[in-house]
């Protein structure tokens, strides 16, 4: 963490707030060497699913406000350019231990190898679980990204939370790829906005989240 100084905030909350911002860098820049214009979206997702996963809820909060803290902060002072703070996965307001752990790469790798991208539906598929695994979204994030959403040029994608919130992301290369794919090869031809959608009549955007869609809208 060499030629990083976090000076903001009261010396109670620069105490608890170090240890984490240490931890991550640690986690990400193994080699010792920082450089913060490095970090992408998923080294959020992946260093929190892997340091909360056995802590209680106060614990797990403090790291992910530590992280949340320190990825504005430096964003402030214009080491990155993306909102990576946003990236910072939620923690749920019940006991973490009740929550199933995240899916491990070798997981999502053996799932995303699974699917047959020939086809549309296994095309579309492939893109939305890559951007969920890659991005940390959640599937409402996923399923209402619209067109407009994606900035091809500076490889950003803007992410709607909730409230209504719109959040800015660095857009993975391979995430663009597949999404591109998609697209290209396999959307509908359709006025509707959003990005994924049904392979079935009425051919539209997913209505909600698609781990909750009813059999009308499961396609």
């Amino acid at each position: 963490m060499s030629g990083i100084c976090i000076t903001r905030g009261s010396g109670q909350t620069i105490i608890n707030y170090r240890p984490v911002v240490r931890d991550f860098l640690n986690f990400r820049f193994t080699d010792g060497e920082v450089s913060l214009a490095q970090l992408r979206a998923v080294d959020v997702t992946d260093f929190v699913q892997k340091a909360i996963s056995r802590l209680n809820m106060r614990r797990a909060k403090i790291i992910t406000t530590a992280l949340r803290s320190f990825l504005s902060y430096v964003r402030f002072r214009g080491d990155i350019t993306s909102d990576l703070a946003a990236a910072v996965p939620i923690v749920a307001n019940w006991s973490l231990s009740s929550i199933p752990h995240a899916i491990g790469r070798d997981e999502v790798t053996r799932l995303l190898a699974s699917i047959d991208r020939d086809t549309p539906v296994g095309c579309r598929d492939y893109a939305m679980i890559l951007a969920l695994a890659r991005l940390g979204l959640r599937s409402s994030e996923v399923v209402s990204l619209e067109l407009d959403d994606i900035d091809w040029v500076a490889g950003q994608i803007r992410v709607r939370g909730k409230n209504g919130q719109r959040n800015d992301l660095p857009l993975p290369a391979d995430v663009g790829e597949a999404i591109s794919d998609y697209l290209r090869k396999a959307r509908p031809r359709n006025a509707d906005r959003r990005v994924f959608l049904r392979d079935k009549a009425p051919i539209r955007g997913f209505k909600g989240r698609v781990d909750s869609d009813r059999s009308s809208d499961a396609h």
